[in-house]
């Protein structure tokens, strides 16, 4: 991630939220098939579509800022058996210790992208990929499409449940827009609900930036690449204004 908000705890229920989600992993499958690898994940968490592409053969290198997450990415992927895999500590934009050229797809999943919340810290991350792409290497960006939502204005929203052992888990979130920054102050709250009716409560706060299509499609050309495709799904469909998801590809120039 592009920030070190997780702890050892939100890391854990970041994994059990996403236990089980596979809706995207077709995607980058289908775009890891058409480059033949190796690959990369920009802010890999917990290894979540690590775990897939390295079981489907490919190289797969997966970078995050946060030890939490990365431990347990480990754990997953070691415990799998799976190989040709690397896990890498490191701010998103300073991936200097990796090979140049080498990489033919990159992707940064599921508005994990909205961590970069400074657009010139977003253009570094899009320098330092270009470094490690093979010409004509693919960039994959998923955001969340900002032209469905509302500002946030700080009000209480549920983003989720799901269980924790015996427990049963409430993820609400509210947001904050300030448009002097284009940015939103989000405060995470995760309620658990015990057998005994003790409830436990974990807060954390981020900024992310809702990106739009105008200025990704800015960023990515000042950072060296050409959008190839525009998509509105994981299911790869086009993307006609109206989809939940605006995702990128964009080929490296």
């Amino acid at each position: 991630m592009a920030e070190n908000i997780y702890t050892d705890e939100v890391a854990r229920l970041y994994e059990l939220e996403h236990a089980g989600f596979e809706e995207d992993v077709h995607l980058y499958r289908s775009y890891a098939l058409m480059t033949g690898g190796p690959v990369i994940e920009l802010g890999c968490g917990t290894g979540r579509l690590m775990l897939p592409l390295a079981q489907a053969g490919y190289e797969v290198t997966g970078v995050d800022s946060s030890p939490a997450m990365l431990k347990r990415a480990r754990h997953k992927l070691e415990s799998s058996g799976a190989r040709s895999w690397r896990l890498v500590q490191a701010d998103l934009s300073h991936l200097d210790g990796l090979p140049p050229e080498h990489f033919g797809l990159a992707f940064c999943a599921l508005n994990t992208w909205s961590h970069l919340w400074k657009a010139e810290h977003a253009l570094a991350v899009l320098r330092a990929a270009h470094r490690v792409l093979r010409p004509a290497g693919l960039l994959v960006v998923d955001l969340e499409d900002p032209e469905r939502r509302v500002p946030g204005r700080g009000e209480l929203l549920l983003a989720g449940v799901f269980r924790d052992g015996e427990g049963t888990v409430t993820k609400t979130v509210a947001p904050l827009y300030d448009p002097a920054t284009a940015t939103e102050d989000v405060t995470i709250i995760w309620d658990r609900l015990g057998d005994s009716g003790a409830l436990h409560r974990t807060l954390t706060t981020t900024r992310m930036r809702p990106y739009g299509r105008g200025e990704m499609e800015q960023l990515l050309a000042r950072g060296g690449y050409s959008v190839r495709e525009l998509l509105g799904s994981w299911e790869l469909e086009e993307y006609a204004g109206r989809g939940d998801r605006l995702i990128f590809v964009a080929t490296r120039l």
